[in-house]
């Protein structure tokens, strides 16, 4: 995540699958995940370590581009036209447009959880980032 540009192969799927461990995802999925995915998207990614789709990755801003046949030529080809990179935590992390929304999916995955304790504290490593500094 912290690249400036991400491409991926068709057949690739990314998640942050530490919470199905017990423990929670890094700074890299509860810091950087947030400057890069909408809000929904984060919370399932950390909280339920559920793998998306290479396309989903493009259709939520995790990767610029997906790659059907040489990743190596079209990562090249990406970065060749890809606008000047910024640093990702430069990027702000934008609050969630719908805190209602929020808290109701997070307890929908902490019923789903039930006496698992990392959804719980991935969740408010997720709240945490939303409200403190990056850096």
């Amino acid at each position: 995540m912290a690249c400036h540009h991400r491409i991926v192969d068709a057949d690739a799927k990314l998640g942050l699958p530490e919470v199905t461990l017990g423990v929670i995802p890094g700074a890299v999925g509860t810091v950087r995940l947030p400057q890069l995915v909408p809000t929904e998207t984060v919370l399932q990614m950390i909280a339920t370590g559920k793998p998306i789709s290479a396309l989903d990755l493009v259709g939520v801003g995790l990767a610029e581009a997906v790659s059907t046949s040489d990743i190596l030529a079209n990562a090249i080809a990406l970065a060749r036209n890809a606008p000047a990179p910024t640093s990702l935590l430069d990027r702000p992390i934008e609050q969630p447009a719908d805190l209602d929304r929020f808290e109701a999916t997070a307890a929908k995955i902490l019923t789903k959880a039930s006496s698992q304790n990392a959804p719980r504290a991935a969740i408010q490593a997720l709240r945490n980032a939303y409200t403190l500094p990056v850096k």
